[in-house]
């Protein structure tokens, strides 16, 4: 039967002060109280006497089983207060001089087994005794052979002592009882703090001093100090929510199963998932007929509004690490994601996916220089461990399905596969290349793109029933969540700023910087020779470069990119570049730059024109040094690019 207590009474069992009650009775607490108006009208609350802490119930217990047996009316007593009759064992139970939680764990195990002692196994239906013990250890979450061994320790004497697991040693003398200000204080540290057990017990000791050397505080304030074995165990008795509190998010969610999962918490682009999946269908290479392949199809999607925003097909190979996805196909849908929609908040991807250190997003690497660090997008692991919680991998689902209906599906595991036509249809594609059929089963790379896109904009338009999803299509959630200021948008120039490639290089001899094969130049690298400096290049323009010096941060060196040979003969190299720096000063405007093959023994043909005087001086070059002699030059120049010359 259901007991309610007076403000009073709690407050004596409780052990704290009337105002400490109401504070419990509000809702956040850590041990909130469960209360109601009283029934004989008077002003005031009743309050549950099973939702006080387990301390103040022990007491409440011990009152009533004091005052039953002085008073010799048990049952009457029992009737009027709404508890049960007082057994022998619960005297037993309650005249051990154990600790407040070791005497609630003894009453817990003896309500266990007790219903093994009276046959009520056959009243339940259970067809054995084993049955009936497997089904009490797995509803409380313990095991067979620990209810047996209780069982047995009871049977033996009969004594609650033996209940508890106790080391073989001296009996043990009484253990302080955590109070309920102990206990929130421990609370505090573990789940919060996220503190050691020794470090909790350091900073409940450095509390209960604190609190003890305080202004006011009289004799009977005493705090006596527990001791350190109890708080560990008060710490290993927590309920499961506590320890996956201390966990994080994610734990606490695994271990509250209940709680609805909501995204109304978060606007458009606020988190963006992406990920990829392999087609369930081969297609051949638009360019190349013979390549017939599965392809992954690489998705950026909107985890609140349910919404693909870009998508693009991609070839990899499932023998490779990261599925032969090259960081050139995500930097370019990163791209696109930026430039048609906007710059996202929070970049969700596995550990497959835009990770390392060109991307960065987080704290792991030491300069926060990736491509995600200079858009200011932070990178995020998925929020639930399962990946089939993820929305996208729902979406992915959709598309598996609607892969179905074009040629070349192959199903979704090895049964759906011998049974799908996509392998007959592969063996007609390659016939087909051998030119024994007129005509291909398979779709191109370019039709199966225009296919998903059909799938996409059928997605985009649908009436979803997703959580927080009211019923509208993703389209429309996603415009009407967009956060008040719109999307931020970037710039050409900003997006190929950020995903330039950065570069740590040497400058050779003659101010020569190689990048990925391509040899660049300036003469103001002259004066930085042998110096490692930093060098960025535009993924889209190939033909400059930028060199950060490391005296001057101000400063930044544009290279433009040289056809120069002979760049490992460094003595050829020097002469080349103070030939090329005497022609500029004696050159000027005067000559338009042409083009010159440096490989070739004899210079290209050009159109004649008027000799001019010769020379005055042999080492003076002048701008009509080169005459024409039917189709080629008078004189051999070997190794300078007239291309470079500055007009």
């Amino acid at each position: 039967m259901t007991a309610w207590l007076t403000i009073r009474e709690v407050e004596r069992f409780e052990k704290v002060s009337r105002q400490e009650v109401y504070n419990r009775l509000e809702p956040g607490d850590l041990n909130p109280l469960i209360s109601k108006p009283r029934d004989d009208g008077k002003p005031g609350k009743l309050i549950l006497a099973r939702s006080m802490t387990p301390a103040a119930q022990e007491r409440w217990r011990l009152d009533i089983l004091q005052r039953a047996s002085e008073e010799a009316a048990p049952p009457a007593l029992a009737g009027q207060c709404g508890l049960f009759e007082a057994t022998e064992v619960d005297r037993k139970i309650g005249a051990l001089s154990v600790a407040g939680s070791e005497r609630d764990l003894v009453f817990r195990r003896f309500r266990i087994i007790e219903p093994l002692f009276n046959h009520e196994w056959k009243a339940r239906g259970y067809t054995s005794k084993r049955a009936f013990r497997e089904a009490l250890a797995k509803a409380n979450q313990t095991s067979t052979r620990k209810i047996e061994r209780w069982e047995e320790r009871w049977r033996r004497r009969e004594n609650p002592i033996d209940l508890l697991d106790i080391p073989p040693g001296p009996e043990r003398g009484s253990v302080t009882i955590l109070d309920a200000d102990m206990r929130a204080h421990l609370i505090d540290c573990y789940r919060i703090k996220k503190l050691k057990p020794g470090q909790c017990y350091t900073s409940l000791v450095r509390y209960l001093e604190r609190k003890q050397l305080s202004a006011g505080c009289n004799v009977h304030h005493h705090y006596v100090i527990p001791s350190r074995p109890t708080v560990s165990r008060y710490l290993k008795s927590l309920s499961p929510i506590d320890h996956a509190a201390r966990q994080g998010p994610d734990a606490l969610k695994a271990a509250l199963p209940h709680i609805k999962r909501t995204y109304r918490d978060i606007h458009s682009l606020d988190r963006v998932e992406t990920d990829e999946c392999r087609c369930n269908f081969f297609c051949y290479k638009t360019d190349q007929k013979s390549v017939r392949k599965r392809f992954w199809l690489l998705t950026f999607y909107d985890e609140r509004s349910m919404f693909p925003l870009v998508w693009k097909l991609v070839e990899g190979d499932k023998y490779e690490k990261r599925h032969g996805i090259k960081e050139e196909d995500e930097i370019e849908l990163l791209e696109r994601l930026v430039r048609e929609f906007g710059v996202p908040r929070a970049l969700v991807s596995d550990r497959g996916r835009f990770r390392g250190g060109t991307f960065g997003g987080n704290d792991r690497f030491k300069e926060a220089d990736g491509i995600l660090d200079r858009f200011g997008i932070t990178h995020d692991m998925p929020r639930e461990k399962n990946p089939r919680g993820s929305r996208l991998e729902r979406f992915h689902r959709f598309l598996a399905d609607q892969s179905r209906t074009i040629p070349g599906w192959i199903g979704a595991n090895t049964t759906e596969r011998e049974m799908a036509p996509g392998d007959a249809q592969v063996e007609l594609h390659d016939q087909w290349i051998a030119g024994k059929l007129p005509q291909t089963p398979l779709l191109s790379t370019e039709k199966a793109l225009l296919k998903i896109n059909e799938w996409m904009e059928q997605w985009r338009a649908h009436e979803s029933q997703g959580t927080d999803m009211d019923g509208f299509s993703p389209r429309a959630v996603f415009e009407h969540n967009i956060a008040v200021g719109g999307l931020r948008k970037a710039s050409e120039e900003e997006i190929d700023r950020n995903t330039a490639e950065h570069r740590e290089l040497t400058v050779r001899e003659g101010g020569f910087v190689q990048f990925h094969r391509t040899w660049y130049d300036n003469p103001q690298l002259v004066n930085y020779q042998g110096e490692c400096l930093e060098v960025t290049r535009s993924r889209h323009d190939h033909e400059k470069i930028c060199v950060l010096v490391s005296d001057k941060p101000r400063l930044i060196i544009v290279a433009a990119r040289t056809r120069l040979t002979g760049a490992k003969n460094k003595a050829q190299l020097a002469a080349e570049m103070e030939w090329r720096t005497r022609m500029r000063k004696r050159i000027g405007a005067t000559v338009e730059p042409m083009d010159y093959d440096p490989g070739s023994e004899l210079s290209p043909i050009q159109p004649e024109v008027p000799k001019a005087a010769p020379p005055a001086a042999e080492n003076e070059i002048s701008s009509m040094e080169w005459q024409m002699e039917g189709n080629h030059h008078q004189r051999h120049v070997e190794a300078w690019d007239f291309a470079d010359l500055e007009t």
